[in-house]
């Protein structure tokens, strides 16, 4: 029943991660929040199989709720028969979940005990299965973490300096490292976890805790990376012109049209 609820909580935190972080919802702040809860069952997740099949359940959700446009492409443009259609889409779904199946494979393999060194880690695996999704059999790129932060994104001015696949590290790092710091604002003083420096906890220096301190720099260097214009014009403005013919695509492989 436990791990029932796991998945079901990864299925819910991947299919709001994907409808609302992109367009034409567009909340920047939703992605820090469903991948801190899939950081948090990998790292609860007992075994490495267990960490595999969450970063499925939560991979396919993210996808049929990103990529269910595929399923009209089929059917309304395409001709395919709606059932078909859709199971040819959970199909496409299902394959580039096993870009976050490998993700949290690998994390919940690693596993670091220190949580700094966790978010690290999960950050790490998940850009580098974004980078495989890309790229392998001609690359399928759509819905990358980074660009959820491309218009009023907190860390959306690292996108000229770091590119989109930075902004995805960045982002998953800060998001694994939600749970621990809420841990840690909620702990008695005592209870000191072992990635907090144990010198003071007051008001004051809760910021120059290294984790803290780290997600305040870089919050900070994302807002600050948003005010230089990046790009000049250079030359004479030219007008452009688009036109798209509106041809059924019933017509489109016959000879005599």
């Amino acid at each position: 029943m436990k791990k029932l609820s796991s998945l079901l909580v990864a299925a819910l935190a991947g299919s709001l991660t994907a409808w609302l972080s992109f367009a034409p919802i567009g909340w920047w702040w939703v992605p820090y929040l469903g991948f801190a809860v899939l950081a948090a069952l990998i790292a609860r997740a007992p075994t490495v199989k267990r960490g595999a099949l969450t970063g499925f359940i939560f991979g396919l959700a993210y996808f049929l709720a990103g990529v269910a446009w595929v399923r009209v492409s089929m059917n309304e443009f395409g001709g395919m028969p709606l059932p078909l259609a859709w199971f040819s889409a959970f199909l496409f779904c299902a394959f580039l979940a096993l870009y976050p199946m490998l993700a949290g494979a690998f994390t919940a393999w690693a596993k670091p005990k220190n949580p700094w060194f966790f978010a690290f880690v999960f950050a790490s695996a998940w850009t580098f299965a974004e980078y495989l999704r890309a790229h392998l059999f001609t690359g399928f790129e759509w819905l990358s973490v980074g660009v959820s932060q491309a218009s009023e994104g907190l860390l959306g001015g690292y996108a000229p300096v770091f590119g989109t696949l930075g902004v995805t590290f960045l982002l998953l790092h800060l998001a694994a490292l939600i749970v621990p710091i809420l841990g840690f604002l909620k702990r008695p003083h005592s209870a000191q976890p072992s990635f907090i420096a144990p010198s003071s906890f007051s008001a004051s220096a809760i910021f120059l805790q290294p984790p803290i301190a780290v997600v305040a720099l870089v919050a900070l260097g994302g807002i600050v990376l948003h005010k230089p214009i990046w790009s000049e014009v250079t030359g004479k403005a030219i007008a452009v012109s688009l036109l798209q013919g509106n041809v059924a695509q019933s017509m489109k492989w016959e000879p005599e049209k």
